[in-house]
């Protein structure tokens, strides 16, 4: 091959393995192609569980204040994606045979696991849901940082997956439906750290791996629930990895009279949708049961909000352009006005010791005769400075046109 001077890459060494100290090399990474390879991979189009923005494949946050509203935007999504129901205009589901299907969701509810299930029946009763939507809670506690977490994810999912069967209604001939779970909901992000800190690398890159894992042998989409800090809203707690390795990040927000899920992030396209809503109370009849869950006593009403979508709120209107008043005229203020009436009394242009004089015939009741002087030497000058007075080539004083019309009209102190 010749000298390897000069070439891009220095030629693989010649093996002898009956050297002594000779080791095995260690195997190469099999998953590299060429773009000749790939281009036709690349240039197919996505699929997705809400359409255009959460692919199969890819990592999501949903994030905002603890009163935002973000579980009930994310058990909300999910529902629409398990009943194969269109979200905020957004197909969801599972994409087959040119119609939208119901698809599995799997929902690890590491806080609140009982107000999650009530949410689903509230979506179930509130859209007259026909079946029960494919859609499973676990309760289970994880510490999402441990190296056996990724594999009890990944079997509860197929396991989930074997034992779900849903009844299509409606149409002659009713079916059995299997659907796949293709979305995998973590909430939240702090209590799947078992302990662990959102701001220490070390903690977030096993997180992260986890997650990448997950994605990389179920295929499935996977969205974190997470928190803002206190002091600022419009991001995600903690270190900044999170941020890198996440697809599609989606901010939520309480504006009082509504509120708002914002597309923060979207590595794919630019595509950032803002979406609006409210929150609905509606009555979900619930029981108590036995330790066999059987249901003890008659049922009872709950009260459960649900998420109804809104218009985007009209944009604030401009405030009216006042109507001119005219000129804007400037006035004496109350330091300066006796100094001016003392100029304007002569009744012509006059010598500064005449205006002195004429001031110092009128003294001001409660200040002192420095103060008086003092009032004098600055009124003056501010007057000057303001236009309302001048002073003629003759060296004699005199007010001006707009000081006429200001007479008798006071200001504030200056």
């Amino acid at each position: 091959m010749g000298d390897w001077k000069g070439c891009c890459v220095k030629p693989r060494p010649k093996i002898d393995v009956f050297a002594p100290g000779w080791k095995k090399p260690p195997p190469h990474f099999e998953d590299t192609y060429l773009s000749s390879d790939f281009h036709d991979f690349a240039a197919g189009p996505k699929e997705y569980v809400w359409d255009g923005l959460l692919a199969l494949g890819e990592f999501s946050v949903v994030f905002g204040d603890p009163a935002a509203g973000k579980g009930n935007f994310v058990t909300t999504l999910g529902c629409a994606v398990a009943g194969g129901r269109p979200f905020f205009g957004r197909n969801a589901g599972w994409y087959k045979d040119g119609d939208w299907w119901p698809c599995g969701v799997l929902y690890f509810a590491l806080e609140r696991h009982e107000q999650v299930k009530r949410r689903v029946k509230a979506y179930e009763q509130h859209h007259d849901a026909p079946y029960h939507i494919p859609f499973a809670v676990c309760q289970n506690q994880f510490d999402i940082r441990d190296d056996d977490t990724a594999s009890r994810i990944i079997e509860t999912l197929y396991e989930t997956h074997g034992y779900s069967h849903m009844r299509l209604d409606g149409e002659p001939g009713v079916c059995d439906y299997q659907p796949d779970f293709n979305l995998i909901v973590i909430d939240t992000l702090s209590m799947a750290l078992a302990g662990g800190n959102d701001s220490d690398p070390g903690d977030m890159a096993k997180a992260i791996h986890t997650i990448k894992q997950v994605i990389a042998e179920t295929g499935a989409h996977v969205m974190v629930v997470h928190h803002s800090p206190v002091s600022a809203d419009n991001r995600m707690r903690g270190y900044g990895t999170l941020n890198a390795a996440i697809d599609v990040s989606i901010r939520v927000e309480d504006k009082k009279t509504y509120r708002v899920a914002s597309v923060v992030k979207n590595s794919d396209t630019p595509d950032a949708p803002r979406y609006h809503f409210g929150l609905q109370s509606i009555n979900v009849p619930h029981w108590y049961g036995d330790k066999y869950g059987d249901p003890i006593g008659e049922p009872f009403d709950v009260p459960v909000p649900v998420v109804v979508e809104m218009d985007a709120p009209p944009a604030k209107a401009r405030s009216a352009v006042k109507e001119s008043k005219g000129p804007k005229v400037i006035r004496p203020s109350n330091s300066e006005q006796p100094v001016y009436d003392a100029l304007a009394g002569l009744a012509g242009p006059a010598t500064e010791e005449d205006w002195r004089a004429a001031y110092d015939a009128s003294p001001v009741e409660g200040v002192s005769a420095s103060n008086h002087r003092v009032r004098f030497s600055r009124g003056k000058k501010d007057l000057a400075a303001k236009g309302l007075i001048r002073q003629g080539d003759d060296g004699k004083w005199s007010v001006t046109v707009s000081a006429l019309q200001s007479e008798n009209c006071n200001s504030e102190e200056t």
